[in-house]
């Protein structure tokens, strides 16, 4: 691996803490953005606005050897809607990336999301399925990936839902892991058949830090590949924790019946990666932060 340094975006975040602490302590030269000071980092920062200051221009006498670029305007529950403006914000940063990587010719390596796959379709999804967007933060996901995958060496890492790291996101996995531990119900909506896949963010700063190392390139899916329905997620937390119920609710979910089954045979193949924190060790790893 290069001594020159790796750059990670968005490095005050839930991923890409992780991508940057990740690296750094496997000895690889970090700088992360930040728009904040953070608290306490064990990687090197800066403060950089990336809706408004060129990455080039504050990077370039570093010259990086990758760009990790997590930063995007991701919608969270009430804090920040899934509409155009935060949409904008996401594809004003990609673009911005992509110029700051050609211009100093730098790999990039972006991270998308598996939202691009069809959730009604039961089968499941290579890095060859079908995408196509239905909310402004998923077209500015495809967008940034045709952007992104333009550029010589680049990898695009389509993730499902991240867990681990810090802070309350106030996902479905969160709320029902707080429930659990104080001993309340688990609400299910709906038949409870809707899927997600749950991938720890170790995992995804482990493929990384691997496709630093083999300079792979392309499309990959880096998720656990082990679905799990809501019901199911309830019942796994509920028999970790040892507290809570399941109840179920007469509120319709209105992605009942979704699907999320990716194949992720490609980063396996390309890198030897596989995820290796389970489901219930993601439980046991959240629960102790209560």
């Amino acid at each position: 691996m290069s001594d020159r340094p790796v750059i990670v975006t968005g490095a005050g975040g839930f991923i890409g803490w992780a991508v940057a602490t990740e690296l750094h302590a496997n000895g690889v030269p970090v700088l992360g953005i930040v728009r904040s000071p953070p608290s306490a980092a064990p990687f090197s920062w800066r403060t950089l606005d990336l809706e408004v200051d060129s990455l080039a221009a504050a990077v370039g006498p570093l010259s990086p050897e990758t760009v990790v670029h997590c930063a995007a305007s991701v919608p969270a529950a009430s804090l920040r809607l899934d509409d155009e403006a935060h949409a904008d914000s996401t594809r004003h940063m990609d673009a911005g990336i992509v110029d700051a990587c050609a211009n100093l010719g730098c790999r990039l390596i972006y991270m998308s999301s598996c939202i691009l796959y069809d959730p009604a379709d039961p089968e499941t999804k290579n890095e060859r399925s079908s995408v196509y967007a239905t909310t402004p933060y998923a077209a500015a996901k495809l967008s940034g990936e045709l952007i992104a995958g333009a550029l010589d060496g680049s990898v695009v890492m389509r993730i499902p839902s991240p867990v681990g790291g810090f802070g309350s996101r106030n996902t479905v996995f969160d709320r029902f892991v707080e429930r659990a531990v104080n001993a309340q119900p688990l609400e299910i909506w709906g038949t409870g058949r809707r899927e997600q896949d749950f991938v720890h963010v170790a995992d995804i700063a482990e493929f990384v830090r691997r496709a630093l190392s083999k300079r792979v390139d392309g499309i990959f899916n880096v998720a656990s590949g082990l679905p799990i329905t809501m019901r199911g997620l309830a019942e796994t937390i509920i028999d970790v924790v040892g507290s809570g119920s399941v109840v179920s609710s007469d509120v319709p979910d209105p992605q009942d019946g979704h699907t999320a089954r990716y194949d992720i045979r490609g980063a396996q193949q390309a890198l030897d990666w596989a995820p290796r924190v389970d489901i219930r060790a993601m439980i046991e790893q959240h629960v102790a932060r209560f």
